[in-house]
């Protein structure tokens, strides 16, 4: 069968996506569950993989050129050469916040987000949302670990010392937005007492250097420096501030998308010892309308091929069947064809539970 080439949607085609997202569900709903079930009669792919039925799948990722970007356009193009009839939509979006919603609207069969279980209970961002009962979890695929970033030649030497401060959170709606809203909120820290403002990566990058404002928060996807800080630390000298493991806890009994992780020293060119610090797994979830067939397999061949992975990009090399279920929210149900292939791979925890 003929190959399907990647669509990676450019922005006009995400902004017509995001208007259409205030609609009702309903139809889209349809569209996209129908998309992910269509079947025709199954082929032998050329690589030896069994192939299932024909399914079209729409990804929501992040922006364009971010981590879970680049990395589900090399997941989508292994997945296409090696299972020919699946078709794979990689969809930029504004993140993890709006990839939950999308995947509720019936616009997205596949979603990122390091807030999966805020999603699945219906509290935090998506507490006027309510509870979403149609996201079942499929697998990490690396881990988001974040960093508190000052000048180096800034008068702060703590982040208990940000009273009065202009602190950039991250992006609106990214996962490192969330988990830095978490962490000020475990500091003490709200509106009266300190401004914090969401921003673009690049221009919180120009915002720190200019002295607009006094910190930043950075992160770590698949253990390399988020690829906008390197125009900050190659040019001007710069440090991260220590994270309390006791406020990080704090800060994880709120949500439990986050946890307790470690930058490995030398990781950050600015940050020679281990970092301890907050983070969240880059968690990606289907929706309950998903066969088991093509959960099984978009699983398995992801976790079966990360040397083609790497070809097209590097940190891909995170990825195994070992690490797929690390830090997941026990709290949300495994889709059934995720759970058959962790089974199958002999990586199974029983803390999880088997969606229907």
């Amino acid at each position: 069968m003929k190959k399907t080439g990647i669509l990676v949607l450019m922005m006009a085609v995400l902004t017509a996506t995001l208007s259409g997202c205030g609609s009702s569900g309903s139809a889209a709903a349809s569209k996209a569950d129908t998309e992910s079930q269509k079947s025709s009669a199954g082929e032998e792919g050329a690589s030896g993989e069994a192939a299932i039925e024909a399914t079209d799948l729409t990804w929501g990722t992040g922006t364009l050129g971010g981590t879970i970007q680049l990395m589900g356009t090399a997941c989508a193009s292994v997945l296409q050469e090696k299972i020919p009839n699946m078709s794979v939509t990689v969809q930029a979006t504004g993140g993890s916040i709006e990839n939950c919603r999308l995947l509720a609207s019936g616009d997205i069969n596949i979603g990122h987000t390091t807030q999966m279980y805020d999603a699945y209970v219906g509290q935090g961002p998506f507490a006027e949302d309510g509870p979403n009962d149609k996201i079942l979890a499929l697998m990490d695929l690396y881990d988001v670990e974040s960093v508190a970033i000052v000048l180096d030649k800034s008068s702060i030497q703590s982040l208990e010392d940000l009273e009065g401060k202009t602190v950039v959170l991250g992006p609106s709606g990214s996962g490192i937005a969330s988990m830095a809203t978490a962490l000020m909120s475990a500091y003490g820290y709200n509106d009266s007492n300190c401004k914090m403002l969401n921003l673009a990566n690049d221009q919180a990058v120009d915002a720190l250097k200019d002295g607009t404002v006094d910190m930043i928060w950075g992160f770590c996807s698949a253990k390399v420096p988020a690829s906008y800080l390197e125009s900050l630390y190659t040019t001007v000298d710069c440090r991260a501030l220590p994270q309390d493991p006791e406020k990080i806890k704090l800060a994880c009994s709120e949500s439990k998308d986050f946890f307790q992780s470690v930058i490995a020293g030398g990781t950050l060119p600015f940050v020679a010892e281990d970092y301890i610090n907050m983070a969240a797994p880059a968690e990606q979830f289907a929706s309950a309308a998903m066969s088991e067939d093509v959960a099984y397999t978009f699983v398995k061949t992801i976790c079966e091929n990360v040397d083609a992975l790497a070809n097209y990009y590097a940190p891909a090399t995170c990825i195994t069947a070992e690490n797929a279920l690390h830090g997941l929210p026990t709290q949300v149900p495994i889709h059934p064809g995720a759970a058959k292939y962790f089974k199958e791979a002999g990586v199974w925890d029983d803390a999880y539970t088997v969606g229907q």
